[in-house]
């Protein structure tokens, strides 16, 4: 291939793709272009996520019996004859075959490192305040992993210590993407964090002892349970039962409560609205044979511990009461974090390109499969240049810079900051699933982006016009949304709009709301 057809190519050629999905490629020192020319579409490799090679031949039997490069004649003819560079809706092909029942992807989560046994008597002399003890439930250690659920434990867990409570955290001992199989107390174990620190691991009936010689003193924990991922709700119920007059609380954060996929999409693919377990969607669904027990399941612990359901805002509120079909004690809306912010006239753009960016990590629910179309798609539009805020997960694109950000209990600005610092014009919040809440869409608006949703996805939109109500824009689906930015309509919009800015204040999860109760209490 002469240094002419390399040129031709390179525009549609991928350096940092082809050099991170084939790594023998750098390790032999290769110009990535010139490997994949010279020997890599023979070994059916891919110049670019958008392009796929095996695809290219098999579909266009012409171009494989001509022994011509599939990327050249793409880019000279295939592309101007309406040949597809991949399969129609690859993405949404690759995870529908990925998809798995919860039972099934649980074999492949790895083991944690054993913790040191704890006792109840050790327990016990490590609380400051026993009779104002905080037992929290959730799907791993939220000192540990990082996610929106565990940071607004982190949050909690702080303040209530701030306070003068204790607080133990629960997960399991094993972490699953499933209920536990175990339903007898006996053969449960949870792993323990005892005021933010690890405690190591007790067993069930360990922990009912102590409740027990807890109540003796006339002391009654009261329970918050974020998440029951991979917990038996059979074993909880009789902890709780342990506190007798304290109505424990269940945060909603997502709708694990009505299936295993917690996102309600149906193969991991389209959000299914939530039918009855017995619908004929949920017959042509992988999660659909472990649905009817699973629910069965969490509906019966609702209904014996009655909580108070705790709703990160009002749809989730309103889905998860018609869903999940049991009756809690009460339905509290509490958002896990608000926004203080101010509007204000934008300040001229400078002469580049609008910035337009993915906020998270690249997750299917989070519509990143969409922004990731969107941005090859108008890879060559010097429009835009397009970024991706979080932790990465596949390859890097040439398309999207990605720019690491990790968010803590100990720095929950980090996003805000970031956006800020690189200047982000938009930002596409295109969940596919409908949110609860929706950190993410609140971090744009507090970095004084415009914020381009999809349509009727829980809590993204509503959000988005109450806290940027001139800075915002809704889409039914992804043609809308890519015709906007194949218009002239984007930078007017962006400049002409104010920009909201402020901070993303935590609500401190449940602590509020129990220090309340523990003052009344006092006062009574």
């Amino acid at each position: 291939m002469n240094d002419f057809e390399l040129a031709a190519i390179g525009p549609a050629f991928d350096r940092s793709y082809y050099l991170t999905r084939y790594p023998d490629v750098g390790a032999a020192g290769c110009d990535p272009l010139r490997h994949f020319c010279e020997a890599g579409w023979r070994e059916g490799r891919h110049p670019s996520a958008a392009f796929d090679t095996g695809y290219y031949l098999r579909t266009n039997q012409d171009v494989q019996q001509s022994g011509i490069n599939p990327l050249l004649h793409y880019v000279y003819s295939g592309k101007a004859e309406g040949r597809l560079a991949q399969p129609a809706m690859a993405s949404v092909r690759a995870r529908l075959a990925a998809a798995r029942p919860a039972r099934v992807a649980a074999k492949d989560w790895t083991a944690p490192a054993q913790a040191e046994p704890a006792s109840a008597a050790h327990l016990l002399q490590a609380c400051k305040r026993p009779e104002r003890l905080v037992i929290a439930v959730s799907q791993d250690d939220y000192a540990v992993n990082v996610g929106g659920v565990q940071n607004v434990v982190g949050d909690e867990s702080a303040a209530l210590q701030a306070r003068g409570f204790d607080y133990l955290h629960l997960s399991p001992a094993q972490p699953g993407p499933a209920l536990a199989e175990a339903t007898q107390l006996a053969d449960v174990c949870f792993r323990v964090r005892l005021n933010g620190e690890q405690s190591g691991c007790i067993t069930a009936p360990a922990l009912r002892a102590m409740l027990q010689q807890l109540a003796r003193r006339g002391a009654h924990p009261r329970w918050v349970i974020h998440h029951l991922m991979g917990h038996s709700p059979e074993a909880l119920a009789e902890l709780v039962a342990e506190a007798r007059a304290q109505v424990p609380l269940l945060w909603a954060h997502d709708f694990f409560a009505v299936c295993p996929s917690y996102t309600l999409m149906r193969n991991d693919i389209a959000y299914c609205n939530a039918p009855p377990p017995t619908s004929p969607g949920c017959s042509i669904c992988v999660y659909g044979t472990e649905r009817h027990a699973h629910a069965r399941r969490l509906r019966a612990f609702v209904e014996k511990v009655r909580p108070s359901v705790i709703a990160p805002s009002r749809s989730a509120a309103e889905l998860w009461q018609r869903a999940v079909q049991a009756s809690p004690c009460e339905t509290i809306v509490l958002p896990p974090a608000d926004l203080v912010v101010q509007a204000r006239q934008r300040v001229p753009r400078p002469a580049r390109p609008l910035r337009v960016a993915h906020v998270g990590a690249r997750l299917f629910h989070k519509g990143w499969f969409v922004f990731q179309t969107l941005a090859e798609t108008l890879r060559h539009d010097a429009r835009y240049e397009f970024f991706q805020f979080g932790s990465m997960s596949g390859f890097e694109l040439e398309s999207v810079k990605h720019i690491p950000v990790r968010v803590t209990p100990t720095d929950r600005q980090a996003m805000v900051a970031a956006l800020a610092r690189h200047e982000i014009d938009v930002v596409v919040c295109w969940s596919l699933w409908p949110e609860t809440f929706n950190f993410t869409l609140h971090e744009a608006v507090a970095a004084g982006a415009f914020v381009l949703a999809r349509r009727n996805q829980g809590n993204v939109w509503p959000a988005a016009s109450r806290w940027a109500p001139h800075a915002s824009l809704a889409f039914e689906d992804e043609a809308g949304l890519l015709a906007y930015f194949r218009s002239d309509a984007v930078a007017r919009d962006v400049d002409g709009s104010p920009r909201y800015c402020g901070q993303l204040v935590p609500n401190m999860g449940c602590a509020d709301l129990l220090s309340a109760e523990a003052s009344l209490e006092a006062v009574t």
